[in-house]
């Protein structure tokens, strides 16, 4: 039995409304004929001790953690700092026992063909097991 590998856990700010755009994170396992990248969306762990609500019954205050393994390669969308169009960020990463360690977008789609291809190969492979190329 293999070690299963440790987690890192990425910790995102309290928004400061459920309104605005939620922050996500992806797992970028293979292609995807129609969107490109195949994805599992991570769900994520809700933090609802800090939170309140504003006058116009919007809820504040609430922080959200994505656990992820290390060596996952991802997609994230959150915001860096204000709450802001202008600083909502999207961008790909391969998860380090010590943080995330971004990724230029041509990098984890060529990785993704290789790991479709090595999926490929393993599903038409008639002898023993193949060792994991995953």
């Amino acid at each position: 039995m293999t070690p299963t590998p440790p987690i890192f856990v990425l910790e995102l700010a309290p928004s400061e409304s459920m309104d605005s755009v939620r922050p996500w994170v992806a797992r970028i396992i293979g292609t995807n004929e129609k969107f490109g990248l195949e994805r599992r969306f991570v769900d994520p762990l809700t933090d609802w001790s800090g939170s309140s609500r504003s006058c116009a019954g919007r809820l504040r205050g609430v922080a959200r953690s994505f656990p992820l393994r290390v060596g996952w390669v991802v997609e994230a969308q959150h915001y860096r700092r204000a709450r802001s169009k202008r600083h909502l960020v999207r961008y790909f990463a391969v998860v380090q026992p010590d943080g995330l360690e971004e990724l230029p977008a041509e990098a984890v789609a060529a990785w993704a063909e290789r790991v479709e291809e090595a999926r490929l190969a393993a599903a038409w492979y008639p002898g023993p097991a193949l060792p994991s190329a995953l």
